[in-house]
């Protein structure tokens, strides 16, 4: 019997590696989730997500599996509804944490 992946269990990021975990591109698709059940999409220029990737350094993980299941991977943990997700490449996110 295959052993069960724990997905409570936090994978922290360097903003080098989430950056290079994101998709291509000059802009990037982002989500809060303010409220249960309520997203806010926007895109983020890449600079800024660099930016935003500096700021909060020690607060970036891989996203769980719901947010995964969007393909926003990547999550800069605020807290207060303004957790920031980071739309994923799929390729290079699942190379770097595969889903089992």
């Amino acid at each position: 019997m295959a052993e069960e992946k724990n997905t409570d269990e936090k994978i922290f990021l360097t903003p080098e590696q989430a950056l290079d975990l994101i998709v291509d591109g000059d802009y990037v698709h982002t989500y809060i989730n303010p409220t249960g059940g309520i997203m806010v999409g926007a895109d983020h220029s890449r600079e800024s997500l660099i930016e935003q990737f500096k700021k909060y350094k020690d607060s970036i993980e891989i996203s769980g599996p719901m947010a995964r299941g969007t393909k926003h991977g990547v999550v800069i943990v605020k807290g207060g509804g303004s957790n920031l997700f980071v739309e994923t490449d799929e390729t290079k996110l699942n190379a770097f944490d595969p889903i089992e």
